[in-house]
């Protein structure tokens, strides 16, 4: 069950630093 929950939650994580160094490489370019 902790696993079903954590699993989306990582995938959100991730997608959020994704975004946020997509967005900080946009800035510095």
């Amino acid at each position: 069950m902790r696993l079903f929950i954590s699993l989306p939650v990582l995938v959100v994580v991730l997608a959020m630093v994704l975004e946020g160094t997509g967005f900080q490489k946009h800035m510095a370019k």
